[in-house]
């Protein structure tokens, strides 16, 4: 099971076990995660590919929502902290228009902020820390990525213990008809 599943107070942390059970990927979402990442995302694709790959325009899109309510918020915000009496002298349609000017604005500092950004891209982003996250909201997706890229060696490890099984258990046998305990 994703999580666990029995008496919670009773389940160790960060193990699998207690009175009940959870899955063994599940239950160590965070280590497995930490562990794929460091080295499947070098392999596959650097930080730098990937904010490269960003459209300013489609970035502007995608974030223009709340980034106008937050341009009317902070621009009210500004204006009672730092020149209270003028801000609430000024008529409404002038507060709107500072708004519409900054808002016009935006389009060109989302360029340049995506510039800024790629220059040095790993200190505003932790890539690690944000899939890490991602991961053990969804343990389901790390469930499939484990059964999905490990199937070969998951498969490899149940026919060995079948195997091994097997040929001890035989061992074991012989072991014990000619000399029992």
């Amino acid at each position: 099971p994703l999580e666990f599943w029995g008496i919670k107070s009773t389940q160790i942390p960060g193990q699998p076990w207690g009175v009940g059970w959870q899955g063994i990927a599940p239950s160590k979402v965070k280590k497995m995660a930490t562990g794929m990442i460091r080295n499947v995302i070098p392999k596959v694709i650097t930080l730098e590919e990937i904010f490269a790959r960003i459209d300013p325009k489609v970035l502007q899109q995608e974030i223009e929502a709340p980034l106008a309510a937050a341009v009317v918020a902070t621009i009210e915000d500004v204006g009672h902290e730092t020149f209270p009496d003028i801000w609430q002298g000024l008529p409404k349609f002038s507060r709107q228009e500072i708004v519409i000017r900054v808002q016009e604005e935006v389009p060109r500092f989302m360029v340049d902020l995506k510039e800024r950004v790629q220059a040095d891209i790993s200190s505003v982003f932790d890539v690690e820390e944000m899939v890490v996250t991602a991961l053990c909201r969804e343990k389901q997706l790390l469930n499939h990525m484990f059964i999905t890229c490990g199937f070969k060696d998951l498969e490899f490890l149940i026919n060995l213990g079948a195997h091994l099984g097997l040929y001890f258990g035989i061992i074991q046998m012989l072991q014990q008809y000619f000399w029992p305990v």
